[in-house]
């Protein structure tokens, strides 16, 4: 007896969740994010590109950061697509960071700390402004001042040294840093970091 051949189609989530991928492709990872925001998409069809997006965080896939930035620093793609973006970064940032163990991702972080303050000095959006300095703030309490000991120095330099627009920008990033920073003392009742931002700026 011959196999009845299953002539069921795939969806493109589907179909993608098939893949072995060693490094993700931005395309798969912006083809996800379009599925997310398409009014033609169903309920089932977010849901999916939600987990799948999920799925990559957790696995700590090769170029989810990189990807992110690609799409992210795309001035010519709309606005929602860019924003929804940032927020993946800055969420992927509070959620996994800290907990990676992934060597192959130590490349990928250090060149979003290096790159991180450019993006948000040269954001003209507001709203991915806004998600921009809130990814930076998370990934402040994580890396600073052990990983990171330039971060307030480069924001300070920034705040001073700039144009009007940069200036806003830096001291917008900086007043999401220490609002952050003020909510984990209140917390936990710890405040190495702040003491250490005094004395950044006593220095100054």
């Amino acid at each position: 007896n011959k196999k009845k051949k299953n002539n069921t189609k795939r969806t493109p989530m589907e179909e993608l969740e098939n893949l072995q991928i060693y490094k993700l492709k931005t395309e798969d990872l912006y083809n996800v994010i379009t599925c997310f925001l398409s009014r033609n998409s169903s309920n089932k069809q977010r849901k999916e590109a939600e987990e799948q997006i999920n799925k990559w965080e957790e696995s700590e896939i090769p170029n989810f950061y990189r990807g992110l930035i690609e799409i992210i620093e795309n001035k010519d793609l709309v606005d929602d697509e860019r924003l929804l973006a940032t927020i993946i970064l800055k969420n992927t940032i509070a959620k996994t960071w800290s907990e990676s163990k992934a060597s192959v991702l130590n490349e990928e972080k250090n060149f979003l700390k290096e790159n991180i303050i450019k993006m948000v000095l040269g954001e003209e959006n507001k709203f991915v402004l806004t998600h921009k300095c809130l990814a930076v703030s998370n990934l402040a309490m994580i890396e600073f001042p052990k990983r990171w000991p330039n971060l307030i120095d480069t924001l300070v330099e920034n705040i001073i040294w700039k144009g009007k627009i940069e200036n806003f920008r830096a001291a917008e990033c900086l007043r999401h840093i220490l609002r952050a920073l003020h909510q984990n003392t209140i917390s936990t009742g710890t405040n190495t970091q702040a003491i250490y931002i005094l004395k950044i700026l006593q220095d100054r």
